[in-house]
């Protein structure tokens, strides 16, 4: 998955700015969803015990992004912001990409942010609802159908 995270207004540290953790897209036994992505007790933990299974320190890198610029990062890279303690607001516009062949994994739903995204799934298979979950491209020319009426130039 490739996540474009797009900020509406500044962000400093002290609002909760973007934060990632070096190398951490690396780190190996991700393949499960491990705690809670949306609004966990500690926003941390999860990243902590992930370095630590790796038996290394991990090195927080603070992004302070000004409104209307971005960030493009990996899905498995570890990332989070922080607790507004200002009285300015922080919020941001995300995409995720991911392959067009992307399914859900039934044993995952239960985890992590299974049960956000799991209301997406269809009752008869695993594949992404593409009414949610758009295709853009696809190696066969298809695209979910009305996205080509928005990514097609009136020039044309």
């Amino acid at each position: 998955m490739l996540t474009c995270w797009i900020a509406l207004d500044d962000t400093s540290q002290d609002n909760g700015t973007l934060e990632f953790v070096r190398g951490s897209h690396r780190w190996h036994g991700q393949q499960t969803p491990e705690g809670t992505f949306h609004d966990p007790p500690d926003y941390r933990q999860v990243m902590r015990t992930a370095a630590q299974r790796e038996d290394l320190t991990p090195e927080v890198i603070y992004v302070e992004v000004p409104r209307g610029g971005g960030s493009f990062h990996h899905g498995w890279t570890w990332h989070g912001s922080g607790v507004n303690r200002s009285h300015n607001w922080r919020r941001a516009l995300v995409l995720h990409g991911m392959r067009s062949d992307a399914q859900f994994v039934p044993e995952h739903l239960n985890h992590g942010n299974g049960p956000v995204y799991s209301r997406y799934k269809h009752l008869d298979d695993c594949e992404l609802d593409e009414n949610y979950f758009p295709i853009l491209w696809r190696e066969d020319g298809h695209r979910t159908p009305g996205i080509k009426s928005i990514t097609t130039s009136t020039m044309d």
